[in-house]
C-alpha cells in the first residue's frame, strides 16, 4: 500500500491539470465580434435597408456617399446636385431630388430661366419654390416674404398656355386649417393618390407663378418618381409666359 501512494498523487495532479485546461475560459476576441458585425451592420443595413428609395430610403442610403448618392442608389444623379434642368421643346424639365424628408430644396426660377443653376441654399433670398417630398411650397403667404403667388387651372394644355388667363384666382400658402401641422399649399392639391398602390398620380393641371420678382411661369408637374421607381424625385414643365 506504501507503493501505491506516489503513484496515486500523480495521477490525481495529471487529472487536475487536464480539467483545469478543458474548463477553462476563451479569452480570444474574433474579427468577426467587431469587424465583420460592425462592416455588415453598418454597410448592408444602410445600402440595403434604405435602398428602395422610399420614404427616407434614398436619403439614409445615398447619405454615405455625400452628392452621389442619388447617382449611385437609382443612376438618376449626374452630380450637379439635387436639381437637373433638361432643355425641351416646350420648356424646361427640371427633376428636383427632395427625397430627404427634412430638408427643403429650394429653386429661384427667375435664375433658372436666365440660364443660371437656380437653386437656392436653405435661408437665402430670391427663391420662388420650395420641395420637401411631394410638398411643395411658396416664398409667400405664412412660408416666405417674397410675395409669391400661384393659380392653376385644370384640363390645361400647357404648349397651348401662352399667357396669363384674365380670370385666375390667385392663391398662397395658407396657416395650417385642418390641424395636421402642415400649412395649406397653394401646391397642395397636385396630384391624385391610390390607396390601394400608394402611388401618386399628377393631375392633368397646369399652375400659373408669379415670382418674387413679377414674372410669369406656367409650371406642370410631370413625375414624382425617379426612373428607378423611388419616390421624391419631382418632375415637372416649366416655361416663362406673358401677363
Amino acid at each position: 500500500m506504501q507503493q501505491l501512494r506516489p503513484i496515486s498523487t500523480c495521477v490525481c495532479a495529471a487529472l487536475a491539470l487536464c480539467l483545469t485546461a478543458a474548463c477553462a475560459p476563451d479569452l480570444s476576441f474574433g474579427d468577426d465580434d467587431d469587424g465583420a458585425g460592425d462592416g455588415d451592420g453598418d454597410g448592408n443595413g444602410d445600402g440595403d435597408g434604405n435602398g428602395d428609395g422610399d420614404g427616407n430610403g434614398d436619403g439614409d442610403g445615398d447619405g454615405g456617399d455625400g452628392d452621389g448618392g442619388d447617382g449611385d442608389g437609382d443612376g438618376d444623379g449626374d452630380g450637379n446636385g439635387p436639381i437637373t434642368h433638361d432643355d425641351t421643346a416646350d420648356g424646361t424639365m427640371t427633376e428636383v431630388d427632395a427625397t430627404d424628408p427634412g430638408e427643403w430644396i429650394y429653386l429661384d426660377l427667375d435664375a433658372a430661366d436666365a440660364g443660371k443653376h437656380g437653386q437656392v441654399e436653405d435661408g437665402g433670398e430670391g427663391w420662388d419654390l420650395g420641395f420637401q417630398r411631394f410638398n411643395i411650397k411658396l416664398n409667400g403667404g405664412v412660408s416666405g416674404s417674397g410675395g409669391v403667388e400661384a393659380g392653376f387651372i385644370d384640363g390645361q394644355d400647357f404648349a397651348a398656355l401662352t399667357s396669363v388667363p384674365g380670370d385666375l384666382t390667385w392663391i398662397t400658402d395658407e396657416p395650417d386649417a385642418d390641424e395636421d401641422g402642415t400649412p395649406e399649399y397653394a401646391f397642395t392639391d397636385w396630384y391624385d393618390y391610390d390607396v390601394s398602390t400608394h402611388v401618386l398620380t399628377p393631375k392633368e393641371r397646369v399652375y400659373v407663378v408669379r415670382s418674387d420678382a413679377g414674372a410669369f411661369y406656367k409650371v406642370e408637374i410631370v413625375d414624382y418618381y425617379s426612373d428607378a421607381g423611388s419616390s421624391g424625385f419631382m418632375s415637372f414643365m416649366w416655361n416663362r409666359i406673358d401677363e
